[in-house]
This record gives C-alpha cells, sequence and structure tokens, in this order.
C-alpha cells in the first residue's frame, strides 16, 4: 500500500469539486459515536476525580468535626463518650492480659477509625477506578482514532484508484468507438 497521503484527492473533496465516492455511511455514523462517546468517556473521567477529590475533602471536614467535639468535650463529664481517643485492645498473644472491665467507644474514637478506613478506602478507589477509568480512555480513543484514520486512508487509496481505473476504462471507450 502506497503511504502517499492521495493529496489531490483530498484536496478536491475538501474544495467540494468531488465527492468521496466510496465513503462509508456506517464509518461516517461510527465516527459521529465515536465523537460522543469520547467526550462522554472524558466527562466520566472528571467526574470521577472530581468525586475522589470531594471523598478526600469529606473525610478531612469529618475528622476535623470530630476533633473539635474532642476538643470541646475535654475535661467535662462527655470526654469518654465524645472525645476520648480509641483504647488499646489487648489480644491473648499478648504480654498484658485483656482489661476485663467496660470500655466505652467515644464518637472521635469512631470517627478515627473511620477516617483511617476511609482513606484506605478512597486510595483504592483512586487506583482501581479513577487511574482505570483514564487509562481506559487513553487506551479506547488511541486505538479507535487509529482505526478510522486507517480507515480514511483506506477510503483515499480505493478512491484514488477507482479514478483511475474510470480514467482508463473512459479511454478505452473512447478508443474503441
Amino acid at each position: 500500500m502506497s503511504s502517499k497521503p492521495r493529496i489531490a484527492t483530498r484536496l478536491k473533496e475538501a474544495i467540494g469539486a468531488s465527492n468521496p465516492n466510496y465513503s462509508s455511511p456506517d464509518l461516517k455514523t461510527l465516527t459521529e459515536q465515536f465523537t460522543v462517546l469520547r467526550g462522554r468517556l472524558n466527562t466520566l473521567v472528571v467526574a470521577l476525580a472530581e468525586h475522589h477529590d470531594a471523598m478526600i475533602r469529606l473525610n478531612k471536614t469529618r475528622s476535623s468535626v470530630a476533633r473539635a467535639i474532642s476538643d470541646i468535650s475535654e475535661k467535662s463529664p462527655i470526654y469518654v463518650y465524645a472525645g476520648a481517643p480509641q483504647p488499646a485492645i489487648m489480644t491473648a498473644d499478648d504480654d498484658i492480659p485483656e482489661d476485663e472491665g467496660e470500655t466505652t467507644v467515644s464518637y472521635a474514637s469512631v470517627h478515627s477509625v473511620l477516617a483511617s478506613r476511609h482513606e484506605m478506602y478512597t486510595e483504592r478507589y483512586l487506583h482501581f477506578v479513577v487511574e482505570y477509568a483514564s487509562e481506559w480512555e487513553k487506551v479506547v480513543v488511541t486505538k479507535i482514532t487509529a482505526s478510522l484514520k486507517k480507515a480514511e486512508h483506506l477510503r483515499l487509496d480505493l478512491d484514488h484508484y477507482q479514478s483511475k481505473v474510470d480514467g482508463m476504462q473512459q479511454s478505452i471507450r473512447n478508443a474503441v468507438d
């Protein structure tokens, strides 16, 4: 296959002197659908990244509220329920035996555990959702764009050679007449 860009054919089509003889309506429809898909994929990736940022902000504000409640409840009777840090939990494998007394879990300790889990989930979301969607978009767009360029190049070659064949057929008809 020639690597020539078929400038004459492309120029004629660009100025309207000729129409593509073998332009596929299916290919045109698929190209339009791909353009829509490309925009939607980009919108999805942007939305996922914004959601990830919102998850990070939510975790920070939740932690700030828990710290504020802990600070305001310090040296008050509700500190045990509102601001006390999470008690250390001992297991049977530890040298120090478990405290057999009743343990109270405070608002701040619950949010401390929640913040660490949420941070882990946010990182997983970034890796498994946001980065995957971004990579997927790049791969899909790259492959389809390359295929569309190749299809257009093949169509230009077909138009070029078909016009040559038509010219030879016309010459034969003129010679026979």
